[in-house]
């Protein structure tokens, strides 16, 4: 069994973690700024310790920061999370359509029982993923949720509400 190497977080993400604690209610927090203060650059060798500094204050301070296109980041209000979270459903549906499509030019016949079984399997996951993103079926989620008070439903009424 292969076992992950404990994390250890290195000075240059600490410091911005704190870096970003400090600025947290800012308009806007330049690349230039956390480049300057780690002495480094998060936009080329440094982008992993930014990742790992927005990772761990969603998770331990519950803050998200979102990115500013070629300026920096900021802290995301609610609403904002909301919609981070509309453009993660529109790629998830990207990625699964892609896959479904690799998937298609797959000889089939040529396939052993056992990768038969597997390519279904993955082809039914990721066509039921990209209909659940789409816009007719996220109504229904919302038509569904509305009727019960705005109350996420269990996960098998999710699922009928979205096979319509």
């Amino acid at each position: 069994m292969k076992t992950n190497p404990l994390y250890e977080r290195t000075l240059e993400t600490s410091l911005l973690v704190d870096f970003l604690l400090e600025h947290q209610h800012d308009d806007l927090i330049s690349y230039q700024a956390m480049n300057a203060h780690i002495r480094g650059d998060v936009t080329a060798q440094d982008r992993g310790r930014l990742h790992s500094a927005r990772k761990i204050l969603m998770k331990e301070h519950g803050l998200v920061f979102g990115t500013v296109n070629t300026k920096g980041v900021k802290l995301l209000n609610d609403h904002e999370r909301v919609d981070e979270a509309e453009t993660a459903l529109a790629r998830m549906s990207g990625i699964a359509r892609r896959a479904k499509s690799k998937l298609a030019t797959v000889n089939y016949a040529a396939l052993d029982d056992h990768d038969k079984l597997r390519h279904q399997t993955k082809m039914a996951t990721f066509f039921a993923a990209h209909e659940m993103a789409r816009k007719t079926a996220q109504q229904r989620l919302a038509d569904g949720i509305r009727v019960r008070g705005n109350q996420l439903p269990p996960s098998r009424e999710t699922l009928a509400l979205l096979a319509g």
